[in-house]
Protein backbone atom coordinates (compact mmCIF):
# COMPACT_ATOMS: atom_id res chain seq x y z
CA UNK A 1 0.00 0.00 0.00
CA UNK A 2 1.69 3.65 -0.70
CA UNK A 3 2.27 5.98 1.60
CA UNK A 4 1.90 9.87 0.90
CA UNK A 5 5.20 11.57 2.81
CA UNK A 6 4.16 15.43 4.15
CA UNK A 7 7.52 17.92 3.15
CA UNK A 8 7.46 19.95 6.27
CA UNK A 9 9.63 22.47 4.96
CA UNK A 10 7.02 23.13 2.28
CA UNK A 11 3.84 23.08 4.87
CA UNK A 12 6.15 25.44 6.72
CA UNK A 13 6.66 27.49 3.80
CA UNK A 14 2.58 27.38 2.97
CA UNK A 15 2.51 28.12 6.83
CA UNK A 16 3.92 31.52 6.66
CA UNK A 17 2.56 32.53 3.12
CA UNK A 18 -0.97 31.67 3.12
CA UNK A 19 -3.31 33.17 5.50
CA UNK A 20 -6.19 30.99 5.30
CA UNK A 21 -4.05 27.86 6.09
CA UNK A 22 -2.68 29.54 9.05
CA UNK A 23 -6.00 29.99 10.21
CA UNK A 24 -7.13 26.40 9.66
CA UNK A 25 -4.09 24.75 10.77
CA UNK A 26 -4.36 26.95 14.22
CA UNK A 27 -7.79 25.45 14.69
CA UNK A 28 -6.74 22.28 13.99
CA UNK A 29 -3.11 21.47 12.51
CA UNK A 30 -4.19 17.70 11.91
CA UNK A 31 -7.29 18.22 10.01
CA UNK A 32 -5.20 21.20 7.84
CA UNK A 33 -2.44 18.70 7.14
CA UNK A 34 -4.92 16.02 6.04
CA UNK A 35 -6.72 18.62 4.03
CA UNK A 36 -3.56 19.64 2.25
CA UNK A 37 -1.89 17.15 1.29
CA UNK A 38 -5.25 14.60 0.49
CA UNK A 39 -4.38 11.99 3.24
CA UNK A 40 -7.05 9.84 4.13
CA UNK A 41 -10.92 10.75 4.59
CA UNK A 42 -13.24 10.34 1.71
CA UNK A 43 -11.47 11.20 -1.06
CA UNK A 44 -8.78 9.02 -0.42
CA UNK A 45 -8.68 6.41 -2.83
CA UNK A 46 -6.94 3.97 -0.51
CA UNK A 47 -9.62 4.19 1.86
CA UNK A 48 -12.22 2.91 -0.54
CA UNK A 49 -9.64 0.18 -1.83
CA UNK A 50 -9.41 -1.39 2.01
CA UNK A 51 -12.76 -1.57 2.51
CA UNK A 52 -13.46 -2.85 -0.68
CA UNK A 53 -11.26 -5.89 0.17
CA UNK A 54 -12.36 -5.97 3.38
CA UNK A 55 -16.01 -6.45 2.41
CA UNK A 56 -15.18 -8.90 -0.35
CA UNK A 57 -13.14 -10.78 1.85
CA UNK A 58 -16.48 -10.86 4.26
CA UNK A 59 -18.64 -11.89 1.61
CA UNK A 60 -16.27 -14.76 0.25
CA UNK A 61 -16.22 -15.69 3.62
CA UNK A 62 -20.20 -15.96 4.54
CA UNK A 63 -21.09 -17.50 1.13
CA UNK A 64 -18.14 -20.05 1.37
CA UNK A 65 -19.16 -20.73 4.81
CA UNK A 66 -22.60 -20.99 4.00
CA UNK A 67 -22.44 -23.61 1.09
CA UNK A 68 -19.93 -25.69 2.77
CA UNK A 69 -22.84 -26.42 6.14
CA UNK A 70 -25.20 -26.31 3.64
CA UNK A 71 -23.40 -28.82 1.27
CA UNK A 72 -22.39 -30.90 4.50
CA UNK A 73 -26.45 -31.09 5.94
CA UNK A 74 -25.95 -28.31 8.32
CA UNK A 75 -28.42 -25.76 8.84
CA UNK A 76 -26.49 -22.29 8.19
CA UNK A 77 -26.98 -19.76 10.98
CA UNK A 78 -28.54 -16.87 10.79
CA UNK A 79 -25.58 -14.42 11.70
CA UNK A 80 -23.77 -15.79 8.59
CA UNK A 81 -26.24 -14.88 6.49
CA UNK A 82 -26.94 -11.40 7.91
CA UNK A 83 -23.16 -10.59 7.79
CA UNK A 84 -23.11 -11.65 3.88
CA UNK A 85 -26.33 -9.31 3.22
CA UNK A 86 -24.68 -6.43 5.58
CA UNK A 87 -21.30 -6.67 3.49
CA UNK A 88 -22.78 -6.99 0.30
CA UNK A 89 -25.37 -4.12 1.09
CA UNK A 90 -21.71 -1.85 2.03
CA UNK A 91 -20.12 -2.97 -1.24
CA UNK A 92 -23.43 -1.53 -3.38
CA UNK A 93 -22.99 1.76 -1.55
CA UNK A 94 -19.57 2.19 -1.79
CA UNK A 95 -19.56 1.09 -5.31
CA UNK A 96 -23.13 3.18 -6.59
CA UNK A 97 -22.38 6.21 -8.38
CA UNK A 98 -22.43 8.81 -6.04
CA UNK A 99 -24.95 12.08 -6.75
CA UNK A 100 -23.94 15.40 -6.73
CA UNK A 101 -25.62 17.23 -3.30
CA UNK A 102 -26.96 20.31 -3.71
CA UNK A 103 -24.28 22.01 -1.96
CA UNK A 104 -21.83 20.52 -4.58
CA UNK A 105 -24.15 21.96 -7.72
CA UNK A 106 -23.50 25.33 -6.02
CA UNK A 107 -20.17 25.50 -6.01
Amino acid sequence: MATKRVDLDVLKEKYQNDAQFKAAFDRDPKAAVIAEKGLGGRDDPEVYKGAIRALGVAVTIALTGAILLAAGGREVPPVVTALGSAAVGALAGLLAPQHASSDDADK
